[in-house]
């Protein structure tokens, strides 16, 4: 057997065991949790880590609160967020995580630090030129 198809078989018997293993969920709440559970740390961990090596968030907005929690100031007391508390709980659960290590761990933007000082205008709306019959 060539290296090819023992690669297959190994991914056949990789994916029968998977598909068992969410079969099996199916009828057991026990195993439903668990499943749940790891999918979502390995989901989690996927994004921190694409976070860490590629040196970019999903939002610069979600970024500037890691930053600013990373700084030490406090939602809602030391900065104005728009979002409810538990929302901010999600947004920053990535920033918990680096704290101990300060040379990784987000800090405030300085594009994003400063409030705008002016709002870009609208275009003027079309002029409608009305013609008599």
């Amino acid at each position: 057997m060539n290296s090819i198809q023992a690669i297959r078989a190994q991914g056949r018997r990789w994916w029968r065991w998977l598909k068992d293993t969410f079969d099996a969920s199916a009828t057991s709440p026990v195993l439903a949790d668990r499943v749940l559970l790891v999918v979502w740390l390995v989901t989690r961990l996927l994004l921190l880590l694409g976070m860490i090596i590629g040196a970019h968030y999903g939002d610069p907005q979600f970024y500037k609160y890691a930053g600013e929690f990373a700084a030490g100031k406090l939602p809602y007391r030391d900065f104005s967020v728009e979002y409810p508390p538990v929302a901010m709980v999600l947004l920053l659960a990535p920033a918990l995580v680096l704290l101990p290590f300060s040379a990784i761990a987000p800090r405030p933007d300085p594009a994003f630090v400063a409030s705008p000082t002016a709002l870009p205008m609208p275009p003027p709306p079309p002029v409608m030129i009305a013609t008599l019959p």
